[in-house]
């Protein structure tokens, strides 16, 4: 659990910093431009905005995490099979016991089975049991 809190950190660390390093404005764009999209809180849209702001890396490396995830995922799936068949042999399936004396006993048995019925049918009917 300590890893995956390390982790989230890092990861949560990361997008803060992209999050908050911004470049300067673009040399391109007019400075009316720019004081009237800064005046409205609002940064004007342009490709160059994404390019200046490594916009291209931060996606080409999320894409690159997300196909990674995606392939340890296809990669699990394809192993468990085999991962299950080696804890199988290692913990093998309970075979529950059926006590076949006490099943014998109930058939002779009719006082029981009209109780086990009696049961049953409570429970059907909604009854103080069920």
């Amino acid at each position: 659990m300590p890893r995956f809190r390390l982790v989230y950190a890092t990861v949560l660390s990361c997008m803060f910093w992209f999050a908050t390093s911004r470049p300067a404005a673009a040399a391109d764009e007019s400075g009316a431009e720019l004081a009237e999209s800064s005046s409205r809180g609002l940064e004007p849209f342009s490709m160059s905005n994404i390019s200046n702001a490594s916009g291209y890396a931060t996606a080409i490396v999320g894409l690159a995490i997300v196909f990674f995830a995606l392939i340890v995922v296809t990669l699990f799936i394809m192993v468990l099979p085999r991962i299950l068949a080696s804890i199988a042999t290692i913990l093998p399936e309970e075979v529950a016991s059926h006590d076949i004396a006490g099943v014998a006993a109930a058939k002779d048995d009719p006082g029981l089975i009209a109780a086990i019925g009696f049961v049953m049918h409570a429970r059907r009917r909604g009854g103080p049991d069920g």
